[in-house]
C-alpha cells in the first residue's frame, strides 16, 4: 500500500522572508494587531507540537511534556523533534521523509516568527518619502541586515535608477507590513491545525489502539 502523505497544508507553505515592497502599514496599530495574532498563533503552534513529540513516544506523561518545555530555545526544540521523528518511523522511509519535510517547513516558519517577535514597527521615510509603517530588523542585528555601505554601492554601480524597493532590499533581509505579518500568522495557525491532526493520529495508532480492548467492546 503506498503511503499518503499527513502533511500538506504545511508542505505547500512558502516560509520565505519577504521585502515588502511599499507603501505600508496605514498605522502603527494595524501592525502591533497583525503581530499581537501571529505571535499568539505562534505558541498554539507550540503547543500542538508538544502534542506531536508526545504521539511519537507514545505517551501522554505530563512529565514528558514539562521536559520537552525545558528545552528554552524553539529551534531546540524543534531539533529534538526532527530525531524523535526520525526515530518513530525509522522502518517506514517515505513517512519518514513526510514529516522530517514538515518539520523543516516548522523551522523556517519559526525563523519568520522571530522575524516579527524581533522586529520594530516604524513609521518609515526614505529621503523625505513617507513609506508607511512598516516592521523590520533594528539596525544592530547583523544577522537580519545587510552591509548597507557595499550593498548600495553595488546597485549604485549599476546605473540604474534606484527604486524604495530595491533600496529597502539593500539594507534589510525582511521588511514587512500588516498584510504581510497577518499572512505568516495565518500560516502559523494552519500548520498548528495540521499538526493537531496528525499528533491525533499517530497518539492514537502508537498508544490507544495498542490497548487492551474491554469486554464487550
Amino acid at each position: 500500500m503506498s503511503y499518503e502523505p499527513e502533511f500538506t497544508d504545511i508542505l505547500s507553505i512558502d516560509a520565505s522572508a519577504i521585502v515588502a515592497t511599499p507603501p505600508g502599514s496605514d498605522s502603527p496599530q494595524q501592525l502591533f494587531e497583525a503581530v499581537g495574532n501571529a505571535l499568539s498563533n505562534w505558541e498554539s503552534l507550540e503547543l500542538e507540537l508538544c502534542e506531536l513529540y508526545c504521539a511519537y513516544l507514545a505517551t501522554k506523561s505530563t512529565s514528558v511534556k514539562r521536559s520537552y518545555g525545558c528545552i528554552a530555545s524553539s529551534k531546540g526544540r524543534l531539533e529534538m523533534l526532527r530525531q524523535v521523528a526520525g526515530e518513530t518511523f525509522i522502518n517506514e522511509r517515505e513517512r519518514r521523509e513526510c514529516h522530517l519535510k514538515a518539520l523543516n517547513t516548522i523551522m523556517k516558519l519559526q525563523g519568520r516568527r522571530n522575524d516579527i517577535a524581533h522586529g520594530i514597527v516604524e513609521n518609515k521615510n526614505i529621503n523625505s518619502e513617507y513609506l508607511g509603517c512598516l516592521l523590520y530588523p533594528p539596525d544592530y542585528n547583523s544577522i537580519k541586515n545587510f552591509n548597507t555601505l557595499s550593498q548600495f554601492n553595488n546597485l549604485q554601480s549599476a546605473k540604474k535608477p534606484i527604486s524604495i524597493h530595491d533600496y529597502l532590499k539593500s539594507q534589510y533581509k525582511y521588511v514587512y507590513n500588516s498584510v504581510d505579518v497577518a499572512n505568516f500568522g495565518n500560516k502559523f495557525w494552519l500548520a498548528a491545525r495540521e499538526v493537531r491532526k496528525v499528533a491525533q493520529a499517530v497518539s492514537y495508532e502508537r498508544l490507544w489502539s495498542k490497548l487492551p480492548k474491554l469486554k464487550g467492546d
